[in-house]
């Protein structure tokens, strides 16, 4: 197994944190904060959005094509950048969550649960999404049926939908039939 130096990893997550984080606040979203290798966003907080989940799906297509775009033009030696997301939509609780000592002003739910574990599901450049926001982007952007999962901590399947991810166009281009 590959073993990149820390100064290269932190050089390549510094750079993919750059472009989410970029595209996350042009679409108007919240970031909340970095996990690990993860970031965690949402749309629809502190100010109510009717369209949160369309403009949680469209930055996730921009992050994927600004994530192509950077791996075009890396030079020799470079290291490619690769990540999944996933997308799910339903109530959280956003406020400050902590102690006397530390407060971080976030979102907590099964919606942010269920999220985190779609992210851990998605291969390398695929974006899924759960029936709740598949229902919310459908004619807005292309998706496919990818079946039941079952998520750890979940009694329940969940449908899950992968995004279709154009080469071109904007990314609330339906890029076709809806799903």
């Amino acid at each position: 197994s590959y073993k990149a130096p820390v100064e290269d990893v932190q050089f390549l997550l510094n750079d993919v944190f750059q472009l989410v984080s970029d595209a996350i606040l042009q679409r108007g979203g919240t970031l909340d904060k970095f996990i690990g290798d993860s970031v965690m966003a949402y749309f629809g907080a502190p100010i109510a959005s009717a369209d949160h989940a369309v403009q949680a799906v469209n930055t996730a297509v921009d992050i994927m094509r600004a994530i192509r775009n950077r791996n075009r033009s890396l030079e020799p030696g470079d290291q490619a950048a690769e990540l999944g997301i996933g997308i799910h939509t339903g109530p959280v609780v956003v406020g400050n969550i902590g102690s006397d000592r530390r407060t971080d002003f976030t979102a907590i739910g099964d919606a942010v649960n269920v999220a985190a574990r779609l992210e851990k599901l998605a291969k390398p450049g695929e974006i899924l999404v759960t029936e709740a926001v598949q229902r919310r982007v459908r004619g807005a952007q292309r998706l496919r049926f990818e079946g039941e999962r079952q998520l750890s901590g979940r009694v329940e399947t969940v449908h899950v939908y992968s995004v279709e991810v154009p080469e071109t166009g904007p990314a609330s281009a339906a890029a076709g039939r809806p799903a």
